[in-house]
């Protein structure tokens, strides 16, 4: 069953840039992370360059799942010329921004846990792992999200 959208030029170009912002903002965390992992991981005397609580020094697949999900974005610039059919990157997009958030949140509470556990400061591995940048890329890319999947879900309710 195929959908045919019908965004207005307007929706399309709101959609195409914000889209854009997201991918390039998760394609340069990805390539940063990438970077401390690569000097965490081949030279660890130096340890990683951007030493910063925002930053994993040495999350490899985290970089990874960043460059991949602004690739996914970045892609729906189509959409400022009127494909709306690259609606789907958009939608990609989001799942896969959803996706990484939610882990990272349930990793962060996890570890919390972990430190009430073992009697450590709970609240403090809590605030630490929602340091992750992936967890508020995720909360910036919801309105997109509901954005084009309120719409597709409106038209196939048609």
């Amino acid at each position: 069953m195929s959908i045919r959208l019908e965004l207005s030029q307007r929706a399309c170009r709101r959609m195409a840039l914000y889209s854009l912002a997201l991918g390039i903002a998760y394609t340069v965390l990805g390539l940063l992370e990438l970077v401390n992992a690569i000097f965490s991981w081949f030279l660890p005397r130096i340890g990683p360059p951007l030493r910063s609580p925002w930053l994993p020094s040495s999350d490899a697949f985290g970089a990874f799942s960043s460059i991949v999900i602004g690739a996914v974005f970045s892609y729906a610039i189509g959409l400022w010329k009127g494909k709306q059919e690259d609606v789907a990157f958009v939608l990609v997009g989001t799942i896969l921004s959803g996706t990484f958030g939610v882990l990272y949140i349930l990793i962060s509470l996890a570890d919390a846990l972990e430190a009430l556990i073992s009697g450590g400061r709970a609240l403090g591995a809590l605030a630490a792992g929602l340091m992750r940048p992936e967890i508020w890329l995720f909360f910036s890319a919801l309105p997109l999200a509901l954005a084009s999947w309120g719409h597709v879900l409106r038209k196939e309710a048609r």
